[in-house]
């Protein structure tokens, strides 16, 4: 028999993987995906043991394409707004109630949800979740006006918002300690790359050829085949019973102060609060600055923006994987410094596309990825397993709520009263005071979660 050497460097998260593989055996689940004579102990420096499951890789990837299918289903309205403006009646205003009330809506989900994940557990949640957006989705193709809209665009973000902190767990559960930067920023890149990269080429092109009303229902059908996917990759983990009884007994307050009674978690709600703040000046009012200010016709300020996907998508690979390597803080660091470096560009560029694309780019590379960094990894390893989806929601709900809401509603003012140039300071200033506040944060060592955090798997 193999004689197996091992430390206590995450032995507690390589034996739950071991263990789980076992009693899924037992049961049928694995169905010979990784017979026992194809496993193989991986020596992390000779010292830990970990153990991979090919239907783990599966399970990132479908849920990346999840997590796609949201940016998309999010986005898709707003290269639509001109033919819902003509077809539905609507103004200026009523678009900034449906792109707002979806945001709202997404909040809320979050913190409830994200609570309900953790005890009714995160597969149902999630392949739930998608099933049902995708079919609110579809249904919006039957809006008729604009209370309908409404409606149906608030539905989605109660249905999106479900999903997303119970998505995120699930990545993380599925991830090796040494790569969970790297997969929970490959699921989040998946959003800006299918929401604001593809969503308005795939929307564009579908209304030369369709009606409005059958683009959103073309759009549902690739939700429907992942959730079924999801469903069968899926399983239930091995949670503690005792433990999960005790958390399910809890009141939702109880568990929100339990989130909340770690520092890093009141830390990450302050900081996403700076990062949303200056998402909005830097993308829902950069058309305003981009043709207000600077003049650009429609075409350039398209081309501009369309940086904005780009950027997001490639900074949401390249960062949290380097965060694996030399540690959460410090990458987050270099993100907010980059932000502001590029917005303090921006704010002295001229009317020329290209260096405004370039200065656009560099601003959605650190920026949005340093915002999936705060709701993903620098939360969930920094709680207990079994509150994980609780804590994620907090953070994602709070960060959506007051985005959407309070800084909108600053900018707005500044942006009238001082010009649409003072919109760049305001994200500025959140930028920094963000990097100030994260020196809060207490590091974990580079692949390797408290034991806490890592002791527990919670049924999904």
């Amino acid at each position: 028999m193999q004689e197996i050497h091992v430390s206590d460097k995450n032995i507690s998260f390589s034996y739950l993987r071991l263990n789980r593989y076992l009693n899924e055996r037992e049961q049928g689940w694995t169905q010979n995906i990784w017979p026992t004579s194809e496993y193989f102990l991986l020596s992390l420096g000779g010292e830990a043991m970990n153990i991979r499951s090919g239907s783990d890789y599966k399970v990132i990837i479908l849920l990346s394409l999840g997590f796609g299918l949201v940016g998309l289903d999010r986005f898709m309205i707003l290269p639509m707004f001109p033919v819902l403006r003509e077809s539905l009646g609507i103004g200026y205003q009523d678009i900034g109630l449906i792109t707002g009330i979806l945001s709202i809506a997404w909040g809320i989900s979050s913190v409830l949800m994200g609570n309900a994940a953790d005890w009714l557990g995160r597969r149902v949640i999630v392949v739930a979740s998608l099933i049902a957006f995708s079919l609110a989705v579809g249904l919006s193709g039957f809006a008729v006006g604009l209370l309908s809209l409404l409606f149906l665009r608030a539905l989605i973000g109660l249905l999106e918002g479900a999903f997303a902190p119970a998505a995120l767990m699930l990545n993380f559960e599925h991830s090796e300690p040494e790569h969970v930067g790297r997969n929970i920023g490959m699921m989040q890149a998946a959003l800006p790359f299918f929401g604001l990269a593809l969503a308005p080429i795939i929307v564009t092109q579908l209304l030369t050829v369709v009606a409005w009303h059958y683009v959103f229902a073309f759009l549902a059908i690739p939700g429907f085949l992942t959730a079924l996917l999801l469903w069968r990759s899926l399983k239930r983990g091995g949670a503690d019973p005792a433990e999960l009884q005790a958390f399910r007994d809890e009141t939702t307050v109880a568990r929100w102060r339990e989130a909340l009674s770690y520092r890093n978690v009141k830390v990450n709600l302050f900081c996403i609060c700076c990062w949303m703040a200056c998402l909005i000046v830097t993308s829902a009012l950069m058309p305003s600055y981009l043709m207000d200010y600077l003049h650009l016709d429609l075409a350039r300020m398209g081309y501009v923006l369309s940086a904005t996907g780009f950027g997001a998508t490639l900074g949401g690979f390249v960062m949290p994987w380097l965060s694996d390597r030399i540690g959460r803080k410090t990458v987050a660091s270099i993100n907010a410094l980059g932000t502001a470096t590029f917005i303090i560009l921006l704010s002295v560029l001229g009317p020329e596309p290209f260096p405004l694309f370039c200065a656009l780019f560099g601003i959605a590379f650190f920026l949005y990825n340093l915002m999936g960094m705060t709701l993903g990894t620098m939360t969930a390893e920094s709680v207990p397993a079994h509150i994980g989806a609780t804590a994620s929601g907090l953070v994602i709900g709070v960060g959506e709520i007051f985005g959407s809401g309070v800084i909108p509603i600053v900018a707005g003012f500044a942006a009238q009263h001082y010009g649409i140039r003072s919109i760049l300071f305001i994200g500025l200033g959140a930028t920094l005071i963000g990097l100030v506040a994260l020196l809060g944060y207490r590091s974990n060592t580079v692949g390797q979660y408290s034991a806490e955090g890592r002791s527990a798997t919670v049924a999904g």
